[in-house]
């Protein structure tokens, strides 16, 4: 129980009524009077006020939460018989889990929540605050309302790539195989100038009156083999969550899309060793399992071994596949062990190199410099696109398809050149 800043106000009048009445005796009286008000007026404010098993507090917050998503979840609280709404509200967010402040909506109070980082995390307990109609009394309870909620990969983007997928389909970007490579005729389309003649329907062209060619079903069970560097160069952020973070929620997107392809897909995660490993398979598991995977890995510190990719595809994928590599390109040591590497690995795989191009970093290049700090800062950002632009060329020029994207382009980017080499030809 504590009384309120106005009760305080009104209880320092009562002393300064005692004073006056040493000059002046029916002050006495009055100063009385004035305490008894007082008290009967904090008596009746304080049968206003609900006792604490009165009081019903639930949360209704999802049990995970994708990583950088916000989402909306609520409290609710209820006061028995009274009808008095409480005049405060507080949940407790732990670190890593951005909150707005809870907001009265209608009977519930109502808060967005973002995670930031990969995880579980407990929420609660829940504070709240009665005050009385007349502002002279309050309560305040404790309720361990106590819940975890697990921070986990987010698909980004996945109604819109559905509905992507379906232009690619009918707008030019045609899924199919070459020749005895899965020709499952799947629908008439209008002919675009980079068709294959051989594909023409002539008598439908002949019926509609315009150039129709026929669009073939890719052959599935194709092998898709997902590999993420989580050297140092993972160690970045992109907004408000980290930049391994944002290549895991793009590997699972690769993953979900693969498997709706109809390919088998598997997952590996490195540094200077391995740190996770998924054989290839298909079916739904394979998403759950990535999930599961996923939940411990961060990047580290430590140079990439590229060596121990290609070690590793020798031993537990020997078979065609495409590997789909997320890392990204800092200095030219790095660069060309990469490039080392990925010569090996291309002579027995297909590859689609992804690195996650950060915005500030080709902003700071373009920039005017004020001072020489500025100066150096935008010299060094300029040598380091520079390398990047040249590191990328490089790797086109060995025949390896790179998707050097910033992180808003990076999901429909990824999606539209898995799905073209799907159709140039078989892993």
């Amino acid at each position: 129980m504590s009384f309120t800043l106005r009760f305080v106000r009104l209880l320092f009048g009562v002393p300064a009524l005692v004073a006056l009445s040493l000059f002046w005796q029916p002050l006495t009286l009055v100063a009385m009077l004035y305490a008894l008000a007082l008290f009967v007026l904090l008596l009746v404010d304080m049968r206003e006020l609900p006792a604490r098993k009165s009081v019903r507090v639930s949360r209704d917050l999802a049990p995970s939460l994708g990583i950088g998503k916000q989402c909306e979840y609520s409290i609710q609280v209820k006061a028995g018989s009274t009808s008095l709404q409480a005049a405060e509200v507080i949940d407790t967010i732990p670190r890593y889990l951005d909150a707005s402040d809870l907001q009265l909506q209608g009977d519930k109070w109502t808060s967005h929540l973002k995670g930031l980082k990969r995880g579980d995390y407990e929420v609660g307990p829940i504070y709240v605050r009665y005050v009385g109609k007349l502002g002279l009394a309050e309560r305040r309870f404790v309720y361990a309302v106590n819940q975890t909620v697990r921070i986990i990969p987010e698909t980004p983007g996945i109604a819109e790539l559905r509905l992507r997928k379906g232009l690619l389909r009918t707008a030019g970007n045609r899924l199919l195989r070459l020749s005895g490579r899965g020709d499952e005729f799947e629908s008439l389309r209008q002919y675009q100038p980079d068709d294959d003649p051989r594909h023409i329907d002539w008598r439908s062209t002949a019926r509609k009156g315009k150039l129709l060619t026929r669009s073939y079903q890719p052959e599935s069970k194709q092998r898709v083999l997902i590999a993420l560097d989580l050297g140092r160069t993972m160690l970045g952020r992109s907004g408000d969550i980290s930049k391994s973070d944002v290549v895991l929620n793009h590997c699972l997107l690769m993953a979900h899309t693969a498997l709706a392809e109809g390919d088998g897909v598997g997952f590996m995660a490195f540094a200077d060793k391995v740190l996770a490993r998924m054989p290839v398979a298909s079916g739904k598991r394979q998403i759950q399992q990535l999930l599961d995977l996923a939940a411990d890995l961060d990047a580290e510190p430590v140079e990439t071994d590229y060596r121990l990719l290609l070690r590793e595809l020798s031993v537990w994928e020997r078979k065609r596949s495409l590997v789909i590599l997320f890392t990204d390109f800092i200095d030219e040591s790095q660069t060309d062990d990469l490039r080392a590497a990925l010569l090996s690995i291309g002579k027995r795989h297909r590859l689609l190199v992804v690195a996650v191009r950060d915005p500030e970093l080709y902003e700071l290049a373009r920039s005017d410099a004020s001072n020489a700090d500025e100066a150096f800062a935008v010299a060094a950002a300029a040598h380091l696109v520079m390398h990047r632009t040249v590191a990328v060329r490089a790797l086109e020029k060995m025949g390896v398809m790179v998707a050097n994207l910033e992180h808003k382009d990076l999901a429909i980017g990824l999606v539209e050149r898995y799905l073209r080499m799907r159709e140039m030809a078989a892993f």
